[in-house]
């Protein structure tokens, strides 16, 4: 049997950590997953961490290379499939948009009188009475 063919299960004594893997989990009638716990969605990569049987620790392999996890599987419930090198590759060379800097004063505490002054200053533009009690 062809081991390296991506389309054949790992068979669990097969696995290895730093192993990438994409989880297949059984399908009910209806296409569903039967899976109990995290769903694993078709071609996301996982990397196997560590192995004690009958668990698997995975990380899931993020955009830039990065892991997130750890997620833990019961191997008698799923089937790790095999991925391809440069699936891997590409997606952790793949360039993650930089996020916007923020132009919040993260620094500064908000008071209750802030608020006041706040709802002071919004009730004047819109004619609405001022100085209420506001039960801070």
């Amino acid at each position: 049997m062809d081991y390296n063919n991506q389309s054949i299960g790992i068979p669990a004594d097969d696995l290895e950590p730093e192993q990438y893997v994409w989880v297949s989990v059984p399908l009910d009638e209806d296409g569903d997953p039967i899976y109990e716990g995290h769903w694993y969605a078709p071609g996301k990569p996982y990397r196997v961490e560590g192995i004690s049987w009958p668990w698997v620790m995975l990380g899931f392999l993020m955009p830039g290379g990065d892991h997130k996890g750890p997620m833990i599987a019961d191997l008698r419930k799923i089937k790790c499939m095999r991925l391809d090198g440069s699936y891997v590759k590409a997606l952790k060379n793949f360039k993650k948009e930089r996020q916007p800097p923020c132009n919040c004063n993260k620094s500064k505490t908000i008071t209750r009188d802030d608020v006041r002054r706040k709802l002071d200053d919004d009730r004047k533009d819109s004619g609405g009475p001022q100085n209420p009690d506001v039960p801070f």
